[in-house]
């Protein structure tokens, strides 16, 4: 993926919106999301989320950008904020698909409007003692499993997960 940019940003700020003002924006716009599929040792980590979008389903890390991120950036950083892991390196993360996802729920009023996002998605290999290190943030995320790659299709269908989940896990899969 190429990122192409003018002028560095000095500072990437971020800037928190009252939930109905962020209504108003996702009723108006797709939001960029940089994300990670973690792997450690022939396992993928997949996280069970409690808040909308996708509330009660398996995913992987990532959310928002902030203008002037890179994915890899927003990726990093979320990563951080909700697993504790600390990734310096951006290499770490390989680029493997971009998703244009709506979901037909979200947290803010009016949830049935939806929002829609568009995901820059990574494939982040880290090491056992990375992998110690990953504490899910509860406000989060409500469950949280490592498993093996040749089990991961099966364990989504046992959880009757939909497609974006298989879709997103099934193409990390493929690239490795």
């Amino acid at each position: 993926m190429k990122h192409l940019e003018e002028k560095r940003k000095e500072k990437i700020a971020s800037c928190k919106f009252s939930d109905e003002v962020y209504g108003q924006i996702l009723d108006s716009v797709a939001i960029a999301c940089g994300d990670s599929v973690l792997i450690c040792e022939g396992q993928m980590l997949l996280t069970k989320r409690n808040i909308e979008p996708r509330a009660n389903h398996w995913a992987i890390i990532g959310g928002r950008m902030i203008a002037g991120e890179r994915p890899e950036e927003a990726a990093r950083r979320k990563l951080f904020l909700e697993t504790g892991l600390q990734i310096d390196d951006l290499s770490r993360f390989k680029f493997y698909e971009v998703y244009s996802a709506y979901y037909s729920v979200r947290a803010q009023a009016p949830q049935e409007n939806g929002s829609h996002t568009i995901n820059f998605t990574h494939l982040l290999e880290i090491s056992p003692a990375e992998k110690a290190m990953v504490k899910l943030t509860p406000s989060e995320y409500q469950d949280s499993r490592w498993i093996n790659f040749d089990k991961v299709m099966d364990f989504l269908a046992e959880e009757k997960e939909d497609v974006y989940a298989k879709t997103i896990l099934q193409d990390a899969l493929n690239n490795l």
